[in-house]
């Protein structure tokens, strides 16, 4: 918690700790490499190498747009 002049506030982050430890432990693609980026490409072409902003806006988009279509 962190108290500022706003009040009292959880910082997000935090939360999500085991999420992004569960995730670089059993999902990410290159998880025996601790020199790899945090978010890489998973196909045979780009894995262990960094997503470009515009791919995370796109796949950023994609989601969104098929959470509000449901």
């Amino acid at each position: 918690m962190v108290n500022g002049k706003t009040g009292t506030r959880s910082i997000p982050l935090f939360d999500s700790v085991p999420y992004v430890k569960d995730y670089l432990d059993h999902e990410h693609p290159m998880s025996s490499n601790p020199n790899s980026p945090f978010i890489s490409g998973e196909t045979t072409r780009t894995i262990g190498k960094s997503i470009l902003p515009f791919t995370i806006r796109k796949i950023y988009a994609t989601e969104i747009l098929s959470f509000i279509v449901r």
